[in-house]
């Protein structure tokens, strides 16, 4: 096989090789492991094209179906490095994931087992056929191991997906789909004799989990950009922008819903006081023991001191689920009147006013609540109010 014919035969596969090793060594958003990992990535696929091609360079000249020692290592390198780089890809899903090494030897097993199978020597007649009359031949096991392989990554790493729900992004499937359904595919094209077209699986594999990483990237900029435009710098709660997306959902606007008005106690005194920045440090604590004591509803900060609390979901006893805020509000207020006793923050305390509606967030629920706030003020502050108007 000459220098030229080798060109001929793999220049695709070479220049997405080249063009992918050259995007992520420039691609500054890629960290340092995940680099490392695509390199050895393609540097086994590198490798895979090399073997093959110097075996079918052996296979011309001493006949195609005639054992050869050096044809057979070729051919043996081969075919394990082809389920590898499937292997390195599907831990290049994984690497930000818990048990990252217990997960890594669990998928080296099928790599094992492949290795165990090409070993097994020409003459016992299997996995290759080895005849007086036909000479060498390999069996479709080479060929279809490799695929079997990427069928049980597919459903490997779905099962894990399943079970760790919620350690993995969005486009984690997307990357092991990626990488598995084009090596599928590959073995139909096998199957029908087209072994070169095969042959780039794995190097359209590479490209393909390039491209899923290009969108991954650009999918957490515009959520990253969303969730600043939505939340609050300071506390970190949902902002008043935010509020407004909720409100006018169609859905929230239809369930049964109670606000929560709350407003911290004689906050410009505590600024006036202590500073701005005690201030604002007084805004976060009181923000995270809102957002402890309320986790599963939506917490705003509607400006300045002032939060909000919606609680989506209907409630049948009214009067026992004041109950239950009015005791929940007073823990939380004995605790801020004493924090000057484990913090260097000064003592704190919320005044807080509710209102409830069957027909959803509507400007009435709102008046509610501003009304049952200001009437926990004229009553001294520090407390709780609920409207006895219901919507």
């Amino acid at each position: 096989m000459t220098f030229k014919y080798f060109l001929e035969l793999n220049y695709s596969s070479l220049i997405t090789l080249f063009l992918l090793s050259f995007f992520i060594y420039f691609n500054n958003r890629i960290d340092k492991k995940t680099k490392i990992f695509y390199s050895i990535a393609v540097l086994l696929s590198c490798l895979e094209i090399l073997f093959f091609n110097l075996e079918l360079s052996v296979s011309e000249k001493t006949g195609n179906r005639t054992l050869n020692p050096i044809r057979y290592f070729y051919s043996l390198c081969g075919y394990v490095l082809r389920p590898s780089i499937i292997y390195i890809l599907c831990l290049l899903s994984l690497l930000k994931t818990d048990k990252f090494k217990t997960k890594a030897l669990l998928l080296a097993i099928p790599l094992l087992f492949c290795a165990i199978i090409y070993s097994f020597p020409p003459f016992i007649g299997w996995p290759y056929e080895y005849t007086i009359r036909n000479g060498f031949n390999r069996k479709s096991i080479f060929g279809y191991s490799c695929y079997f392989v990427a069928i049980f990554y597919l459903i490997t790493l779905w099962i894990i997906r399943f079970i760790e729900k919620k350690n993995h992004d969005k486009f984690f499937i997307l990357d092991i789909s990626l990488i598995t359904s084009v090596v599928i595919i590959g073995m139909i094209l096998e199957s029908y004799n087209y072994s070169a077209t095969s042959r780039i699986t794995n190097v359209i594999a590479l490209a393909f989990y390039y491209i899923s990483t290009l969108i991954s990237e650009l999918y957490e900029k515009v959520a990253s950009t969303k969730k600043q435009a939505e939340h609050d710098n300071l506390t970190g709660l949902l902002n008043r922008h935010a509020l407004e997306e909720y409100i006018h959902d169609e859905k929230f606007s239809n369930t049964p819903i109670t606000l929560l008005m709350i407003d911290v106690d004689s906050f410009k005194n505590i600024n006036d006081t202590y500073g701005h920045n005690t201030g604002d440090k007084a805004l976060i604590h009181v923000a995270d023991v809102l957002n402890r004591n309320f986790e599963d509803d939506i917490l705003v900060r509607f400006g300045g001191d002032e939060f909000l609390i919606l609680i989506p979901k209907k409630v049948d006893d009214l009067e026992s689920f004041k109950t239950e805020l009015d005791d929940k509000f007073k823990i939380i207020n004995n605790s801020l009147n004493r924090l000057n006793e484990v913090s260097t923050l000064p003592n704190l305390s919320l005044s807080i006013g509710g209102a409830y509606s069957d027909e959803g967030y509507n400007i009435s629920l709102f008046k509610d609540a501003d009304s049952a706030l200001y009437k926990t003020k004229e009553k001294g502050k520090n407390g709780f109010t609920f409207s006895s108007k219901i919507r």
